[in-house]
């Protein structure tokens, strides 16, 4: 039986998937939330966040 992993429900991503739109790694991402105090919240093992709370971030070396 193949299990599908969920992305985005609603508002709200996956940090996995959060790093991949932002070009960033998820590791890198779940720092700057957490120095920041941005709002995440835990869903079994996933961390899930909504976009709008994420459109500040900007990965190092990013050029654009």
């Amino acid at each position: 039986m193949a299990v599908n992993q969920l992305d985005r429900i609603g508002e709200f991503m996956t940090l996995r998937e959060a790093a991949r739109v932002k070009g960033s790694t998820p590791n890198a991402l779940y720092r700057w939330l957490c120095s920041k105090n941005i709002p995440h919240s835990k869903v079994g093992r996933a961390i899930v966040v909504r976009f709008s709370d994420i459109i500040a971030y900007t990965p190092r070396g990013h050029k654009g």
